[in-house]
């Protein structure tokens, strides 16, 4: 997607840079034909034209590989660690790139710089110089067209995209989790490796008791994975009432290991049934809570409670199930709730634990003192990261959004050349029609007919790049299918709201040409000519 958008503004720019050159070679015929008729060698014309564009050129790709170095250094350092980006550290700018850059600018440079030249060479010396400066070339008139008309159709579809984009982040940031991760602090941990694995469960009911007694904590608790990781743990089980199904059509889902005081510290609801606590440890019954949407899958409308459930995980065997929680997204904010079973630490001890620890406050005033208490209970524990909920979901759309704002930028300065494209091409073309449009005024035309024509050639260009922009873009969406949320590729208020966009900004683009051509003096005009 981003190597499309890329191509597209690559495009965009060098339909600017074309028009800006047709423009720039029909203003100098004349100095070209002058110098040829005075005795300048073609080559030394050539040299002259070669020279100025190389430089222009070569400034141009000196200042885009130093806002690329820029702008690559700064993305890195806007990213959040948990990026899922592999080798993110290791992104730079490649060598192989900068020797596309230096071609590319190069090649362009030459292209562009003949394009003057070339022009003169096909022309007899005295039909360049009868012509007059202001006439207008009938086939680059076209080709002018052709290029803005070009830009308004690449830059639909990058509007399109960006504003698709945009659309499925906000509807993805208005996504409620099923738990309130304001005030939550998060610690996470390996346990150290023990023989008895029951001193797993001691270890964390230890610390859990020590960060409970600390002054601004309202609720501890810890969980094996935690949510907006990405991931959990799963498994499969079945109603201990019924046979064990086929290996095919085993029912299960995600399982999370949690201690007492977890759903109250993570704002979870209970919906029936009990918490875990300090009756569910190691020699007593197994016992279970399920989400209400493991609940539903495996006992529809059936009363869970009380009954018992068949799992598969390390020595569970049975469990009963005492409480039904309601759902929260784990993995994801965009993925529905999974099935999940919840299993108490202190019966089915993990050798992963994250505590989950709720402060009415700033949640990372009290990281240091929970780090203290748990050197206290074992001196070699360590910690692998310290976090607050709210920034475990940030990073969790931290990709949706880092894909929305490179597009966003990309279209916004496809946008910027588009207008540029239509202002150029307007304002030369007034330049070029001064005398026509003095002739018309002295002839009876009215301003406002005046400012009508020159407006309507541009919004005619632009309305022509629509028309085909809509079609790129019926065609290109459905590749962003899999990066949207909850909204279709052809989403109707998107689509309105780009070609308004669009129109908008080709007006205003067109308003200033436009109103010069209203204040041409028919008078000065007929006397100059």
């Amino acid at each position: 997607m981003l190597f499309a958008a890329v191509g597209f503004l690559l495009l965009i720019a060098c339909a600017n840079v074309a028009n800006l050159v047709l423009m720039r070679s029909a203003a100098r015929a004349q100095e070209m034909h002058i110098c040829l008729a005075l005795g300048a060698a073609r080559g030394r014309l050539l040299q002259q034209t070669m020279v100025e564009s190389l430089l222009l050129a070569g400034l141009g790709g000196i200042l885009g590989v130093a806002l690329a170095w820029l702008s690559v250094a700064t993305m890195i350092r806007l990213l959040p660690p948990t990026f899922r980006l592999p080798r993110i550290e290791e992104v730079s700018i490649d060598p192989q790139v900068l020797l596309f850059t230096a071609a590319l600018t190069i090649g362009a440079a030459i292209l562009f710089g003949l394009a003057p030249a070339l022009r003169s060479r096909h022309m007899e010396h005295a039909q360049g110089l009868r012509e007059n400066s202001r006439s207008v070339s009938s086939p680059y008139r076209r080709m002018r067209a052709v290029m803005v008309t070009a830009e308004v159709a690449l830059v639909l579809p990058l509007l399109v995209g960006a504003g698709l984009l945009a659309h499925s982040f906000v509807r993805l940031m208005q996504v409620e989790p099923g738990f309130r991760a304001e005030g939550l602090l998060t610690v996470r941990m390996r346990l150290l490796p023990v023989r008895d694995r029951a001193l797993h469960a001691e270890v964390v009911d230890q610390i859990l008791d020590r960060v409970r007694a600390l002054p601004g904590v309202t609720a501890a608790g810890s969980i094996g994975r935690l949510p907006m990781d990405g991931g959990n743990s799963g498994s499969w089980y079945y109603r201990a009432d019924r046979p064990e199904p086929s290996p095919s059509d085993r029912p299960g889902g995600d399982v999370s290991i949690v201690s007492r005081g977890y759903f109250q510290a993570m704002g979870i609801r209970l919906l029936r049934g009990r918490d875990f606590d300090s009756r569910d440890r190691i020699g007593s019954p197994h016992v279970a809570i399920l989400n209400l949407a493991a609940a539903r899958m495996l006992f529809a409308d059936e009363e869970p409670i009380g009954k018992w459930l068949r799992v598969w995980w390390s020595d569970a065997g049975q469990v009963e199930i005492v409480g039904v929680a309601a759902d929260i997204r784990h993995s994801q904010l965009r993925t529905k709730p999974d099935p999940c079973l919840f299993m108490p630490n202190a019966q089915q001890p993990f050798p992963f634990a994250a505590l989950v620890i709720r402060t009415p406050g700033n949640p990372r005033a009290v990281a240091g003192a929970v780090k203290d208490q748990l050197r206290q209970v074992d001196s070699d524990q360590g910690v692998a990261q310290v976090e607050t909920m709210e920034q475990l979901v940030a990073d969790s759309i931290a990709q949706s959004k880092a894909q929305t704002v490179l597009i966003g930028l990309f279209a916004a300065l496809a946008l910027s050349l588009a207008c540029i494209g239509i202002y150029g091409v307007l304002a030369y073309s007034v330049a070029q029609r001064t005398r026509e449009i003095g002739v018309r005024l002295a002839l009876g035309a009215s301003p406002a007919r005046t400012f009508r024509l020159i407006l309507g050639e541009g919004l005619g260009l632009t309305g022509t790049g629509m028309g085909i922009g809509l079609l790129l873009s019926l065609a290109l969406t459905r590749f962003l299918r899999d990066l949207l949320y909850e909204v279709e590729p052809l989403d109707p208020a998107v689509l309105t709201g780009v070609v308004t966009l669009l129109t908008l900004v080709a007006t205003t683009a067109c308003l200033l040409p436009a109103l010069r051509a209203t204040r041409v003096d028919p008078a000065v005009v007929l006397r100059d000519e």
